[in-house]
C-alpha cells in the first residue's frame, strides 16, 4: 500500500457524504440555535452580517487612532517658539 492509496483511502473515510456536511448534523445544529436563541433565520443572517461588517471597520478605527497617536512631532526649527525662547506664541 502505497502513500497515495493511503491518502485516497483516509479522503474517502472522510468525504463518506455526497454532501459536503452531513445532512442530519447541520438540521440538528440549526434546530439547536433556533432552541437556543429562538430567533428566526432573516435576524440570524443580520445579526451575523452585522458582526462581520463591525469587526474589520472596528480594527481599521482602532489602526487610525493608533496611526495618529504614534505621529512623530516634528522637530523644532530655527524660527519655532520652542527654539528661541517665546512662550507667548504657543
Amino acid at each position: 500500500m502505497g502513500i497515495t492509496d493511503a491518502f485516497a483511502s483516509s479522503l474517502a473515510l472522510l468525504l463518506h457524504h455526497a454532501e459536503s456536511v452531513d445532512p442530519t448534523l447541520v438540521e440538528w445544529l440549526k434546530d439547536a440555535i433556533d432552541d437556543i436563541f429562538g430567533l428566526g433565520p432573516v435576524t440570524i443572517v443580520a445579526v451575523l452580517g452585522a458582526v462581520t461588517i463591525a469587526f474589520p471597520v472596528g480594527l481599521m478605527a482602532l489602526a487610525l487612532r493608533r496611526r495618529k497617536r504614534m505621529r512623530p512631532v516634528s522637530p523644532a526649527g530655527p524660527d519655532s517658539p520652542q527654539a528661541s525662547g517665546d512662550t507667548a506664541a504657543r
